[in-house]
């Protein structure tokens, strides 16, 4: 492919994670359910034709935003999928991965976003498609409880029921996190979770 071809490929993609940027910062000033299009571009110094050209209503910009909010969520559940080594330190990985970056301001909308797969906010991301990718986190983390329940890392005959009981758990304190982003909060939540996901699971 020609450079020619690339550059405005490239200025196109700089631009729309630019106005990404902008609309996670209107978020923190106006909240994610009064976010709109004339935020985006205030925030972004530039006119609200050029957010529409992106995103072409708010629905739009809501599922671009909730693609970005899955990938930090999408890379913690990645490190459940390998299916080697000890399946205890896999779960810490996880755990580390989830709480990384609550400290972020930004980080309570791209959670809220993510952990409702934007169906709150009506974007136009296929019902289908959120299905499957949370269908995928689960899969990953009931292959991870069932690993060790076999290998007697942990007590968990039930994966199914316990994986909804940890994403439930996870899910709930990575919102609180997120809600308090101080370090030290965040840390001790962290800990607090493990603490009681450990519980859980090594409980008879």
């Amino acid at each position: 492919m020609t450079s020619s071809l690339v550059r405005p490929q490239l200025r196109g993609h700089l631009r729309r994670n630019s106005l990404l940027d902008a609309a996670l910062e209107a978020c923190v000033r106006h909240g994610l359910t009064e976010l709109s299009i004339q935020h985006v571009a205030d925030a972004a110094q530039v006119t609200k034709s050029l957010v529409l050209y992106h995103f072409h209503d708010r629905a739009g910009l809501l599922d671009a935003l909730a693609e970005r909010a899955a990938t930090p969520l999408d890379t913690a559940y990645a490190t459940l999928a390998d299916p080697t080594g000890d399946p205890r330190e896999h779960l810490n990985r996880w755990l580390s991965a989830l709480f990384e970056g609550a400290a972020d301001p930004r980080r309570p909308y791209l959670l809220h976003v993510a952990l409702t797969s934007g169906r709150a906010f009506g974007p136009r991301a296929a019902p289908d498609r959120l299905d499957a990718v949370d269908a995928r986190r689960s899969h990953l983390l009931e292959k991870l409880l069932t690993r060790g329940h076999a290998q007697y890392a942990w007590h968990a005959p039930d994966p199914v029921r316990t994986t909804t009981l940890l994403r439930s758990l996870t899910e709930g304190m990575l919102l609180q996190a997120a809600r308090t982003p101080e370090p030290a909060q965040v840390s001790r939540l962290h800990a607090q979770c493990r603490a009681a996901v450990l519980d859980l699971l090594m409980r008879r």
